[in-house]
């Protein structure tokens, strides 16, 4: 009778320890079961750690590769203006100028 048992003895001989053992049988399975789903999820968790890792990664790559190139022009085009502007000619200029900028 499951839970209802009052262990009146008419159940055949053996038959309490046969239950008991399925029951510990089935709470075994039932958590290996579960030990092994919650392996699954943490693996899953693990890769999907490493996949944002990596794309931030990436993101990163990109976001300095972008700012180098921008550095890059930016100095290209100063060192243009400047060897256009009159300062580049006259050391003089160069240096007044210098020197104003940090004042």
């Amino acid at each position: 009778n499951g839970a209802e048992c009052r262990h009146c003895h008419l159940c055949p001989e053996g038959e309490i320890r046969n239950r008991r053992k399925n029951k510990v049988a089935a709470m075994k399975k039932a958590a290996s079961q579960e030990q092994e789903m919650g392996m699954e999820q943490a693996m899953w968790m693990v890769q999907k750690q490493q996949e944002a890792l990596i794309a931030a990664s990436w993101q990163a790559q990109a976001h300095w590769e972008a700012t180098a190139t921008a550095i890059a022009a930016a100095r290209a085009e100063e060192a243009a203006a400047f060897a256009l502007s009159p300062m580049a000619l006259d050391p003089h200029a160069a240096a007044a100028a210098a020197a104003m900028s940090s004042a």
